[in-house]
């Protein structure tokens, strides 16, 4: 018996290889899995990217900032929550909201009105921690537009 409800559900994430106005790629070993998204439910009014912090290579984990892209100062037309979630501490992120920086380790949110020019960039990883940087946008399509 087909369940009616069964397209509601992803049980398989998808890597986002090429996220917009960002040069993060998962070919640098550090890729965003779309948990929900307009191609994987279609009509879903949101967008749900989880970056797990075990999957960063060792290598890199000491100073990631020095070993990933950071991506471009960017906007959104829609409202923005990231979700900084793990063990207290496992990683910092410099989170630049226009002219302010913050930097931010689990647990915190942050919540990104619509319009606001922002990045994010990680700044370090506790070896052996648990971390997950949880993206929420509000449309079921991610979209930014670059700052110039």
């Amino acid at each position: 018996m087909t369940k009616k409800y069964a397209h509601l559900i992803v049980q398989q994430p998808t890597p986002y290889l090429d996220i917009p106005a960002h040069e993060v790629k998962a070919a640098q070993g550090f890729p965003v899995d779309l948990m929900c998204s307009a191609a994987q439910i279609p009509g879903a009014a949101l967008c749900i990217g989880v970056r797990d912090f075990r999957a960063l290579p060792d290598e890199i984990k000491a100073s990631p900032a020095d070993h990933l892209p950071v991506p471009h100062t960017h906007t959104h037309t829609v409202p923005q929550t990231y979700l900084l979630v793990g063990d207290p501490g496992a990683y910092t992120l410099r989170v630049e909201l226009d002219d302010e920086v913050y930097e931010l380790s689990p647990p915190a949110t942050v919540y990104i009105p619509p319009g606001v020019p922002h990045r994010m960039e990680e700044q370090w990883v506790k070896p052996g921690a648990v971390g997950f940087l949880i993206n929420i946008f509000l449309d079921g399509t991610y979209a930014a537009t670059k700052v110039s």
